[in-house]
């Protein structure tokens, strides 16, 4: 039997003498009962665990605990003794305290067993409901063949994140069947994954589950459902960790997303990813301006790559006219004009791929661009451009103290950078200082050029440019330290200017300069670019 309750009877202390959790042993420590929430005392419902001498029992039977602060308009029951009393007046008093609770419900009736763990957070405990689908209203089947997947969710929920989830249960309220488990929502255009980082999205405004593989997915599911607050954490991704930068492409093509170009370097062109868009994607591609490569001649090569894939996957042979047919409306997007003339002869020229007119009108835009005469030019003739002309390149050295150790002419280097249309990386070598004090680090500004380098571009490029270096400081206050040069030239014979000896090493790892963050054993690298 529990102990009376102090003060006056309440409809609570009633029913703790029924209710076994309140009548169990003396050490089982239960601090304040709603009445209401008390409904079943049939069920044996044993306390194994409180997280605090304080706790509530929220929604005791018919639904899972669930936990919250303690308020003054509960009813103390059961205290063994006046310490417990009195903190209980003090929690009441103000203080509040949101407490875990482990249960184990054991229904007499089917002598099942189970254990819930509950979530001390609102966002812990939308969660929870949205993973183990109680109380669910509404029924989506997602996917398509054997990737389908019944996903449960809640429109109270769903309804205020997208007008079109209002929309779609306020059309269907008249169909009382609609969104059950025997009569789901389809939504064959969406993967599973996807769908559920949705909801965890609307849920608790979390990210969990987000990832490179699915960043596109997810994208598509938000742009149908509406929830542009989730669309743009999607289109944040960094390119190398898409999963298939070019189908993210064509996704964001059919979205309208304008802004959204991940092609950024000559490498993207010539992975096999590449080789696996189709045609209307190619022309999207190659029509852009701000495609940024070092040379048309680049996309020439891609294209011709790209062709003869199509032909081998059709069984035709990679002839001239095969691959002109399988370019078909892309090799317009191509622009000869932006060739060397010596190498649009070498190059182009013995392909075979364009026809007679063609090559006369390129060759006549080349001594008369504002010429048409009897064979006008049929491609593009304007170059393509850098959208910006300022960046900032970071290299992060991880594991600093093992690249400090290695031999003298060891090499880190960032990934490239493209501004003013060109690539830029920077380049962080070991040295040994020509003093004798030791090693120190040499950093230079690169602009890697690479398809110039191999002779596919304009061997007379060139860039001004000025650049500040940096090695962040990584403490509280600490501040960068810096050296930086101003309109500075680079060419195809100039493309590596900065500092030999930097830094010396001892320096830069003493931990009383900040610029070292010892215990992630890191240095991190910046260099601003601003390209003229």
């Amino acid at each position: 039997m529990g102990r009376k309750c102090p003060g006056r009877k309440c409809q609570a202390a009633k029913v703790a003498r029924k209710c076994p959790i309140l009548a169990g042993p003396k050490n089982v420590r239960v601090a304040n009962v709603r009445a209401a929430n008390v409904r079943d005392a049939n069920k044996d419902f044993r306390v194994f665990g409180v997280g605090s001498n304080v706790g509530r029992l929220d929604h005791l039977f018919g639904q899972k605990l669930g936990t919250a602060p303690i308020d003054d308009q509960m009813h103390p029951i059961a205290w063994p003794n006046d310490g417990h009393r009195r903190r209980n007046e003090r929690f009441n008093g103000g203080r509040q305290e949101n407490v875990r609770l482990y249960a184990q419900m054991h229904e007499q009736q089917s002598g099942q067993v189970r254990e819930v763990a509950q979530a001390t957070t609102l966002k812990g405990r939308l969660a929870m409901i949205l993973g183990d689908g109680e109380g669910a209203d509404v029924h989506f089947l997602v996917g398509e063949g054997a990737e389908k997947e019944l996903i449960a969710a809640h429109k109270v929920l769903l309804i205020p994140a997208s007008e079109v989830f209002r929309a779609m249960f306020r059309f269907d309220q008249q169909n009382s069947n609609f969104g059950s488990v025997d009569n789901p929502v389809e939504v064959p255009d969406v993967e599973a994954a996807a769908f559920k980082v949705m909801l965890r999205f609307i849920y608790t405004d979390g990210l969990s589950g987000l990832n490179g593989d699915n960043a596109m997915a997810v994208l598509y599911a938000a742009r149908k459902y509406g929830i542009d607050a989730l669309a743009d954490p999607c289109l944040q991704f960094p390119i190398s960790t898409l999963r298939n930068v070019f189908l993210a492409y064509a996704l964001a093509t059919l979205l309208q997303l304008e802004n959204f170009c991940p092609i950024q370097s000559d490498s993207l062109i010539r992975s096999d990813d590449f080789l696996q868009i189709d045609q209307k994607t190619l022309c999207e591609i190659l029509e852009r301006d701000q495609l940024q490569i070092c040379g048309e001649i680049s996309i020439w090569k891609a294209a011709l790559r790209w062709a003869d894939c199509q032909c081998l996957q059709n069984g035709h042979e990679c002839s001239a006219e095969n691959r002109r047919a399988a370019l078909g409306p892309a090799l317009f997007q191509i622009r000869f004009p932006l060739f060397q003339p010596t190498k649009f002869s070498e190059i182009i020229v013995p392909s075979g791929i364009l026809t007679m007119e063609e090559f006369v009108g390129v060759y006549q835009f080349y001594c008369h661009p504002n010429f048409q005469g009897l064979f006008p030019l049929q491609f593009p003739c304007h170059g393509r451009v850098s959208d910006r002309h300022h960046a900032t390149i970071v290299l992060h050295i991880e594991k600093f103290s093992e690249f400090a150790r290695e031999i003298v002419g060891s090499e880190r280097s960032s990934d490239a950078a493209f501004v003013g249309g060109m690539p830029w990386k920077i380049r962080a070598t070991i040295k040994m200082a020509k003093q004798s004090t030791g090693k120190c680090l040499d950093l230079y500004l690169w602009c890697c050029a690479t398809s110039v380098e191999e002779g596919e571009g304009d061997e007379n490029w060139s860039r001004k440019c000025s650049a500040i270096f940096r090695i962040i400081g990584q403490g509280n206050g600490t501040e960068d330290f810096t050296r930086k040069f101003d309109d500075q030239i680079f060419n195809s014979e100039i493309c590596n200017l900065g500092w030999s000896e930097f830094v010396t090493l001892s320096k830069l790892m003493d931990s009383s300069k900040g610029l070292y963050d010892q215990k992630a054993d890191k240095v991190a690298l910046a260099i601003d670019v601003t390209v003229k």
